[in-house]
């Protein structure tokens, strides 16, 4: 039940505002688009981006907005340009504004803010960039500061006070396609988190393995160890979870981390899933 809850929260959490369906996603991307470094902005470039804030954590939801040059009408954009694009380095990008016509019919699509995690810290570019014809031009590229500064992804151990009945949804192209949950909790005035794959359709352990290696290194204890994985797992982990049993373990300077193999009998179903305690 926790982990329905936890699907459901996070269609909940995800959103983007937009004048029509089209989805307000990255797509994957190989393609190596940077703004050139010779193109400066012009009176044809009527468009910003904006960031509410250039430095957060990972897992904080980090929003952007598009915005026109004040006295510019919004059919300036159809006539200037093609399609304009919002870019992150050259890992992902997102059309936020097109245009055309279907079976003689004109549509427009424009996407004015939206948000996005990111998983991994870091110091990103990011920009628009507008096209016509085969032409480009770029508008405020923006650095953006992501940090992993604190307890644990984008927790505090200080803040936690108990489960607030649901859990976080988070979403991003960066660096791949991928929805994470998290879930906080107390056991015995201990704070806790747990980070879990919104999609329960594959088995992850690798992928989590890497990440977390991403984070924070190679883990401290391992299965190649599995008699000394299990003692340091019983003495350093206040709470733990039934039919779950510790692949790696982590020891931060703030938390406790284990990547737990979790077992569901009653379906005969393996997933792996993240769990954090504070380091004390």
């Amino acid at each position: 039940m926790k982990r329905i809850l936890l699907l459901l929260t996070f269609c909940i959490f995800m959103f983007a505002s937009c004048d029509d369906d089209h989805e307000n996603v990255l797509p994957e991307t190989d393609e190596n688009v940077l703004p050139d470094s010779n193109l400066e902005n012009s009176k044809e470039l009527n468009f910003h981006l904006k960031v509410k804030q250039t430095s957060m954590s990972i897992f904080e939801r980090m929003e952007f907005e598009f915005n026109p040059n004040e006295g510019h009408a919004y059919n300036e954009l159809n006539s200037t340009y093609d399609s304009i694009e919002w870019h992150v380095d050259t890992k992902g990008k997102m059309n936020i504004f097109s245009h055309g016509y279907d079976d003689g019919v004109a549509w427009s699509h424009t996407t004015w803010t939206w948000s996005h995690n990111f998983f991994l810290p870091g110091k990103f570019n990011t920009f628009l960039i507008g096209y016509k014809d085969d032409n480009k031009f770029y508008s405020d590229t923006t650095v953006i500061d992501i940090t992993n500064d604190r307890d644990f992804l984008a927790y505090r151990w200080s803040d936690i006070k108990g489960s607030i009945g649901q859990g976080m949804g988070y979403h991003t192209q960066l660096p791949n396609k991928q929805d994470f949950t998290t879930y906080q909790d107390k056991h015995d005035d201990v704070p806790c988190v747990t980070l879990n794959i919104a999609d329960d359709n594959q088995i992850y352990e690798h992928f989590f393995l890497d990440f977390m290696k991403e984070l924070y290194s190679d883990p401290d204890y391992t299965l190649e160890a599995e008699e000394l994985l299990m003692e340091k797992y019983n003495e350093l982990f206040h709470y733990k979870k039934e039919d779950a049993s510790p692949t790696n373990i982590w020891i931060t300077s703030n938390s406790r981390i284990a990547l737990l193999k979790c077992y569901v009998e009653r379906y005969d179903y393996t997933y792996y899933e993240v769990y954090a305690e504070p380091n004390k």
